[in-house]
């Protein structure tokens, strides 16, 4: 199976979120994904460092709109990926269904409470997760956060997070959990 991880917050760009990223990342098969992130100083020498394949846009920003879907979908068509992972959730929302495969969300926690609060912010949030194959959450404070939205988009009986997922199926009968904490989706580890 591969994925593609969509993100405005991957190294070199220094900062919290784009290390945590990249600490989750990095432990997974080289093979088994593929990051799409923007364009950032020093990404050409740091990106031939890594053993995965990085795609950069060359904007300052991902804008969640039809030419980021197009560059989303080329790169579903090239990889054959199963699955995009969509972050930051509140931004995913005018992606849904504009996509050539399925898709799912990264919540990391604040990007859930601060439009839980905003009407109109809320209503994408919803629906980014409600049509989401499977949620990432860093953590089980993320992992309860949807649950406080009003008509509950992600079901806390879909989520299992001491779980450890072998790949990312979505067919009918998987086992594989709607809702997942990262530390139960991501492998242990590794020495290096």
């Amino acid at each position: 199976m591969h994925h593609i991880l969509v993100t405005n917050d991957f190294p070199p760009k220094l900062g919290g979120i784009q290390t945590y990223l990249w600490e989750l990342w990095r432990r997974l098969a080289a093979d088994s994904f593929t990051v799409v992130t923007p364009d950032h100083p020093g990404a050409d020498a740091w990106d031939r460092s890594q053993p995965f394949h990085v795609e950069r846009v060359h904007t300052p920003v991902l804008v969640p709109g039809p030419a980021l879907s197009r560059t989303i979908n080329d790169l579903v068509a090239r990889t054959g990926a199963d699955l995009v992972l969509l972050d930051p959730v509140v931004h995913t929302a005018p992606l849904v269904g504009r996509l050539d495969a399925p898709y799912g969300v990264v919540v990391h926690g604040a990007e859930v409470v601060v439009p839980a609060a905003l009407p109109f912010a809320q209503l994408l949030v919803r629906r980014s997760l409600r049509g989401a194959s499977l949620v990432v959450a860093a953590g089980s404070y993320p992992l309860a956060l949807p649950s406080g939205l009003p008509g509950d988009p992600c079901p806390r009986s879909s989520c299992r997070p001491g779980w450890m997922p072998s790949g990312l199926c979505r067919s009918p009968g998987c086992a594989v959990p709607r809702c997942v904490s990262a530390s139960a989706w991501m492998p242990m580890p590794r020495s290096s």
